[in-house]
């Protein structure tokens, strides 16, 4: 059995007024200040039959406590907060509860289209175009965006929590549910940790299980919210690359009317031979059968387009070479045939004379374009062991007075050679060629052949070319 007094009464009374609060409207309009039970009462009323058998016990066992100095009780303390919120609630006009509707939605709203439109701003990498250089004041600007977007969120987040929650605790008084699932809900909005410990709680009474999830949802995206906006927007460093001008030494600098007579060929010749067997050596500009242009400024950064020429040889035999002497120098003449017509008369220094190399050679048919002609006495075979044919040379040469005669056997071959012009990227702090050199397939030594030497005709003369016939230009 349960008496309900006038403050119980008043309430009710407050509660359904407007038909705000129906399951307390219901039992106000049936109960008097008779005694009730609550068994014979539907379901419908059992929210509120809870709500005064709550508040009637907890005063009758106030009773019999010490009162406070102030002459309160707590339970009247508490009773008067209640009753001062439901006045509250139950005093707000409509239009200022859809106020607070339209607002809520159109906070909410507004955060999805600026998600949007960040998203739209990224798939085309727009904010790509905003550069700033390293520094203090990209660092002042990326700190500064940083905290404006920190602040942004923070008073936005609060004020989205602020509107949902008003409206939120509204509709949960207003709803015919038990108080274990007004208590849960309305402790939910309280905060995350309050929203987590209320769905843990569902697990052995589920009042309200699907509301306290939507809670805990609700606040934990606020919450990633937090975290993450502020790294929507920041700076970030990336490598740019931009043209800029550099000054070179080129590859070739006019090799064609270069006067090449006063070089020491001995000492290039004795050089040649070691090249061969020092395959780690670096030379600023040459990589493999490529010559680069050599940067004059290495203080840049990244990597550099420079131009480069890249030379192949293309070498074959001469048969028909014959000898004559040797002279009184004790040089021999070689006369060779070679093309269709062509000839040539080279004279082949004494086997211990210095100049080993034969540069220039005289009485010889003009050779038309790249085209050498060489000499040894070391045997140069090709994949299938096959030698140029020999000839036999007489060598004459002063010995203490007297003269002594060897027979000395001469390979002689032609070559020519050939170039292609192209662009390679070197490194800037290093100049070393980093891709585009183009190497000559050298993995086989192909079968000697008989020399066909390029002989291109304009007008009846032999082009030369600028670039690299510098061999013959040099001897006249």
């Amino acid at each position: 059995m349960l008496t309900l007094d006038s403050d119980h009464h008043s309430i009710l009374r407050r509660c359904s007024s407007s038909h705000r609060y129906p399951s307390l409207a219901y039992l106000d309009s049936s109960f008097g200040a008779s005694p009730i039970q609550k068994a014979d009462r539907d379901d419908e009323t059992a929210p509120a039959v809870e709500l005064a058998i709550a508040l009637s016990v907890a005063k009758n066992r106030d009773r019999n406590r010490t009162p406070p100095p102030d002459g309160k009780s707590s339970l009247e303390s508490s009773f008067a907060a209640v009753k001062r919120r439901v006045t509250m609630l139950s005093e707000l006009s409509p239009r200022r509860v859809t106020r607070g509707f339209v607002l809520c939605f159109i906070l909410h709203g507004l955060l999805v289209v600026l998600h949007l439109i960040l998203l739209g701003l990224y798939v085309p990498h727009v904010e790509h175009r905003l550069v700033m250089q390293l520094g203090s004041q990209s660092n002042i600007a990326g700190t500064a965006i940083t905290i404006a977007m920190q602040s942004f969120i923070t008073g936005y987040a609060a004020i989205l929590v602020v509107c949902a929650q008003r409206l939120a605790l509204r509709r949960n008084l207003c709803l015919r549910q038990t108080l274990t699932a007004t208590h849960d809900l309305s402790a939910s909005w309280t905060g995350l940790g309050s929203a987590l410990v209320s769905l843990w709680r569902q697990r052995y009474i589920r009042s309200s299980l699907l509301g306290t999830i939507s809670i805990v949802l609700y606040l934990g995206g606020i919450a990633v919210l937090h975290v993450t906006t502020s790294t929507l927007l920041s700076l970030q460093s990336f490598n740019g690359t931009a043209a800029v001008p550099v000054l070179t030494s080129p590859a070739l600098s006019g090799l064609s009317s270069a006067n090449i007579q006063s070089y020491d060929w001995a000492d290039a010749s004795s050089v040649m031979r070691l090249l061969d067997r020092l395959p780690e050596m670096t030379v600023v500009g040459l990589s493999n059968n490529t010559l680069s242009d050599v940067l004059q400024d290495t203080s840049g950064t990244g990597n550099t387009t420079v131009n480069a020429t890249t030379f192949e040889v293309k070498c074959g035999t001469l048969p028909n070479a014959g000898n004559s002497g040797p002279l009184p120098d004790g040089s021999v003449l070689i006369t060779v045939s070679y093309g269709a017509n062509s000839t040539l008369s080279m004279l082949v220094p004494p086997l211990c004379d210095k100049n080993s190399i034969q540069y220039f050679v005289p009485n010889s048919t003009e050779l038309s374009g790249s085209n050498m002609l060489f000499y040894t006495t070391v045997p140069i075979v090709d994949s299938a062991r096959g030698q140029v044919s020999n000839t036999t040379d007489s060598v004459t040469w002063d010995d203490a007075g007297r003269n002594s005669t060897i027979n000395m056997f001469t390979q002689y071959f032609g070559c020519t050679l050939s170039s292609t012009s192209h662009t390679v990227l070197v490194d800037s702090k290093t100049n070393k060629v980093l891709s585009g050199g183009i190497i000559k397939n050298s993995d086989q030594n192909p079968l000697w052949e008989p020399w066909q030497p390029g002989s291109p005709v304009d007008g009846g003369k032999s082009v030369q070319d600028p670039s690299v016939d510098w061999v013959r230009r040099a001897g006249q």
